[in-house]
Formats: structure tokens, sequence, C-alpha cells
């Protein structure tokens, strides 16, 4: 028994999370995976394989996800954005900055109050970013916050704050004064303290700034790859909220973020690729912030296509909204192919197999919820089902494909019905109309073949890839290109 009684061990908040970091943060493993990240100077949007530990991703995450919070609860910051005003913002209301091994990010807005916590007596910055489970979410019955927001547990930057080296917080009050607090070696001992109101700010702001513990996570440093993964939160965020945001790395690369009017819709077209119809649905709460918003396109390249998801900004691909939104797509794809095969008359199955859809249709999904609820703290499976939804202390408006959305959607059926018909699309760039460049879509035909009399004279050329090809057309030149 008094064995028993040793071994059982009460753990401080920076120890708990040191020796079980997947209950809060995922894990600190190092991962290879391929996702759709923007490029370092965030002109596209592609597919690439990124090598990041898990635990940075979602303490970053975290970070950026606070300012999405904004939109619903400061009016200074939603005027400033297209959401606010469906005008394409002109001002910078966020700013982004890796600087070294450090992640700052900045919002302008209405900034935190500077007053002192009634319970803990301390300023409620400190409060806030150094307490766990301190927040602003736990104000609403049945677990529904008073505004839709990506935290939950109140747990989010406080984690970031342990797990860094360096953690730095400035608020700047409006009329009343700027309060700045800097954390050091895991939050173990207060570095900075200090509060000024000699010449008040007139307009209000906060910046957070983390320096991880990155030897914790394994990782060297602010590595490529984790900026690629933080621009991707960015971006997210960015589409969320519509507002403009300054990304800056080190002190000279700089580029803005400001996706228009319609930021979502032009989040997706990133996604989608260039040149590439998108079909778009928005439904819009009654303060006119977007309720729901979901695009879908046909999606190119081999295997399984994208879904990506956000809930009230924090980037989470799997759930049931994801599933929601993707089985009504799905459902009104089939039924548009059942439709233009029975009118063109086709033979066979009107059966489409789910498959083919699965690796036909993109999706991106944003979600706005007051009561969300997710498998873990990380929050990246949406487990709140869908007749459970609310928002604005009453049920979700919800989404029914639009008679414009199903119209856009033209491309990927026709797609899904020339597989079933058993034609392979072609390539815009190959002019041929024969049957067999159809089949076949790298085949060109010779402008000669078939006709009565020079028939005899063509040739056909087989090679092995396209270094080959141009090397038997270097030589194939010198003939009329009518005859090959």
């Amino acid at each position: 028994a008094a064995q028993d009684v040793a071994q059982c061990r009460v753990l401080t908040e920076e120890k708990f999370l040191e020796e079980r970091p997947d209950t809060l943060i995922g894990s600190i493993e190092i991962e290879e995976k391929s996702v759709h990240a923007p490029s370092l100077d965030g002109a596209s949007l592609r597919r690439q394989t990124v090598t990041c530990s898990v635990g940075v991703e979602n303490c970053v995450g975290e970070m950026i996800a606070n300012v999405g919070d904004c939109l619903h609860s400061d009016p200074a910051f939603l005027a400033n954005t297209s959401r606010g005003t469906g005008r394409k913002p002109s001002k910078a209301m966020v700013t982004v900055q890796r600087a070294g091994d450090t992640l700052t990010v900045r919002n302008e807005g209405s900034g935190i109050t500077t007053s002192a916590h009634p319970e803990t007596g301390e300023p409620v910055i400190k409060t806030l970013f150094g307490k766990m489970r301190a927040g602003t979410n736990f104000d609403g019955a049945d677990g529904e916050k008073r505004n839709p927001t990506a935290g939950r547990n109140g747990c989010g930057t406080a984690i970031v704050n342990i797990l860094s080296d360096r953690f730095a917080v400035k608020v700047d009050d409006p009329g009343k004064g700027r309060f700045e607090i800097a954390w050091a070696d895991g939050r173990s001992r207060v570095e900075k303290e200090k509060f000024s109101d000699r010449s008040p700010p007139k307009t209000g702001s906060v910046t957070v700034s983390a320096r991880l513990k990155w030897g914790y996570f394994g990782m060297p440093g602010f590595t490529d790859d984790a900026w690629r993964l933080a621009l991707r939160h960015v971006f997210d965020m960015a589409a969320y909220t519509g507002a403009k945001v300054r990304v800056r790395d080190g002190d000279d690369a700089k580029f803005d973020i400001n996706l228009g009017k319609e930021p979502m819709l032009e989040y997706a077209k990133m996604h989608a690729g260039e040149g590439v119809a998108v079909a778009f649905d928005r439904v819009d709460s009654e303060r006119g912030v977007a309720a729901f918003e979901v695009a879908a396109w046909l999606e190119a390249g081999e295997g399984a296509s994208t879904t990506s998801g956000l809930v009230n900004g924090l980037r989470a691909d799997e759930g049931k909204h994801a599933e929601f939104a993707r089985k009504t797509i799905l459902d009104a794809v089939r039924a548009e192919v059942k439709a233009a095969r029975k009118k063109a008359r086709s033979a066979g199955s009107d059966v489409v197999p789910p498959r083919l859809l699965e690796e036909t249709v993109g999706v991106l999904v944003s979600v706005t919820l007051t009561n969300s609820q997710f498998d873990n703290q990380v929050k990246s499976r949406l487990k709140t089902t869908r007749s459970r939804w609310r928002l604005g202390g009453a049920a979700h408006p919800g989404w029914k494909p639009s008679a414009k959305f199903v119209k856009a959607l033209k491309p990927v059926v026709d797609a899904v019905v020339a597989r079933l018909d058993g034609v392979v699309e072609r390539p815009k760039k190959v002019a041929s109309k024969s049957r067999l460049g159809q089949k076949y879509p790298k085949y060109t035909g010779a402008r000669h073949a078939g006709s009565k009399e020079k028939r005899m004279r063509c040739r056909l050329i087989v090679t092995e890839g396209d270094s080959a090809k141009a090397m038997a057309l270097s030589g194939a030149r010198s003939r009329d290109d009518k005859d090959f």
C-alpha cells in the first residue's frame, strides 16, 4: 500500500503537458505528409510534401486562429474586413512574421482591456495568456458559447506559452494604455511586465510572439516546411475573416494576402488550380457573416481528391461538416449524371460508382458554429452532428445546393459521364477529332490518314515517353506532318 501511495503523482500543468503532449497538441512526433500549402511567396497553392512536428503545427495554428475569433467579438476588426463591408479590404488588419525562430501575430481592432481580472486580481491579459482554462468560452449553457470561436477549453495560447522558450504579449487598450508581458522558460518565470498610460493609444491591437522549444519538438528551428504550414493557417484565417493580411519573412521579404470581397471563393480557386471552374454557395447568418460556405470543382490528377475544411476559421479537414458537404455534393452530381445520361439515351447502367465520384470532386467547406465540439484539444475532427448545429442562439441554417451551384457542377458531371461511357477526356491542346484521338489523348493523327490516294504514304510513330517523342519528331519534321 505504501508503494501505491508513492506511485501517486500530482503533475503541474507544465509537467503534464510535457509527459502527455498527445492530449493537448496531438504529439511531438515529426511527420511527413502531403498537403495543399502555399508557396513561400504566397503566390500559389499547391500540393506538396512537408516534414514537421505535429505539435509545432498545432501550436502555430492556435496562435493564428485567435485572430479569427475577432470576426465575431470585435466590431472594429469586422468593420475593416470584406465580411463587414462587402468590399475588398484596403487596410491590413493582421500582420504575421517569422523572424529567426520566432512567430509573431498582430491584429488591429479594439484590443483587450488592461484592467484587472475580478477573480485573480491580475491584469486580464496575464490571466488569459498565462493560465490554462481561462477564457471567454465558458459562458453558455449546454456547451454553447456566446460567440463562434476556434477555442473551446481556454487552453490554446496558454499551451503555446508553456511550450515556448519565450512568449510575449503586447496589448494596446484605446484611450487607456499599453500593457506588455513576457514569460520565459516555459512560463516558469515572468521576464517582463509593464503598464504605461503616459501616451494612451488611439487604436487597439494585440501582438503575440512565441519562440517555441524547438528542441523539445525535435526540430532545429522554424524551418521552411513549418513556415509553409503556418502560412496555410494564415490563408485559412484570411479566407474566413476576409481581412487583409501582411506577411513578413525576416526583415525584408513580405507580401500581402487579400482575397477580395468573396474570400472563400478565391481560396477555393487557389485549391482548384488556375483556370478550373468552381461551384460556390454561401449561406449568411443574421449578422451577415457566412454561416456556411462550400465550393466544389473537377479535381485534376490521379487518386483521391481533396476535402479541405474549416470550423470557425480553424483547420479541420475531417468531421461532420466535411461529411455533410461532400455527401450533399456527390448526391447532386449523381442526380445530374443520371439526368444527362438519360437525356443522351446512353447505354449501360446508370449506377455511379462511389469511388469514381470520390476521385472526381474536390471540396472546400467552412462552417460557423457556437456549439462546436471536437474529438480532442487538437480540434482536427468536428463531432457535432448536423442536427445539433447551433448559431446565434438558434438552429444553424444549414445548406441546400442552389440551382446556380448545381449548374456550375457541369464540368464534374461531364467528366463522370465520359468515364461511364468509356471515353477519356482529351486534353485541350490535342486538335485531332478522330476516334483514335478521343480514345488515346496523346495520339495526333496524320492529316492524310484515311485519305483515298495518300494514305499509303503515312507512318505511325510510337515512342516510349515524351523525350523520345521529341527526338523522333525532330527527324520526322523533314517530312510533311500530314504524313505522320
